[in-house]
């Protein structure tokens, strides 16, 4: 079997790290921000007015002991999927490999259910529960699918261990970046702005096609074996 060099510049290794970028800064920021935009209680927006920013409309949008509960399950969920996850992306064959099929299939879904779970469609807060936590669990499948195959691809596209090792330590470099911005500059812009939390998730929403290079990089399938 012929071997394509596909990690062969430095440029493409760096690009090929990027991939996860968008997804991972996505996923961070709804970590630190998602519980107090759809339940403000604990922001304490009367004596600090500017906190308004942060959440979706300064009223709670939730049941907060039924999405507790949800938004638990939800992750539980998550953590349970990686094996099997792995296990479809390493057997999987198909005629464009094995990698590529499940980002195709899953980054569409992981965009729009992300953008949903950000969209309240009712007064009715147990029905905001339900709607986010359904969208939610929903966001993190099609993303730890996405992120797997996206891991699961360094075999197919790094020709040795010390490439690879490389390539994962331009993904962490890239990782701590995303930390670093919703985590200090994110803020910073909520403040000096006046946005809300959930007009700049949708500013930044397209970031998330970053999780499309590996289907550009990444050679596998009949038209390359």
């Amino acid at each position: 079997m012929k071997k394509f060099k596909n990690l062969n510049s430095t440029f493409k290794e760096l690009l090929f790290s990027f991939s996860g970028f968008g997804p991972n800064l996505m996923m961070v920021l709804m970590g630190a921000f998602f519980s107090d935009a759809v339940n403000p209680a604990a922001l304490d927006i009367a004596s600090n007015p500017g906190k308004v920013v942060q959440t979706i409309s300064g009223t709670c949008l939730i049941v907060p002991w039924l999405f507790s509960i949800l938004w638990f399950a939800g992750k539980v969920f998550d953590g349970l999927i990686d094996v099997p996850f792995a296990s479809i992306t390493d057997t999987m064959k198909t005629k464009w490999g094995r990698r590529r099929l499940p980002i195709a299939i899953c980054l569409i879904p992981m965009i729009v259910s992300f953008a949903l779970c950000w969209i309240p469609i009712s007064s009715d807060v147990y029905v905001n529960t339900i709607w986010i936590s359904v969208w939610s669990t929903i966001f993190f499948g099609t993303y730890t699918m996405c992120l797997i195959s996206f891991y699961g691809s360094l075999s197919t596209v790094c020709w040795n261990e010390k490439q690879r090792l490389r390539v994962s330590s331009y993904k962490s470099f890239f990782d701590t970046i995303s930390y670093c911005l919703v985590y200090a500059l994110i803020p910073l812009i909520l403040g000096v702005t006046n946005l809300h939390i959930d007009q700049l998730v949708f500013i930044l929403l397209p970031l998330m096609l970053t999780m499309a290079i590996p289907l550009f990089i990444i050679k596998e399938g009949d038209k390359f074996e």
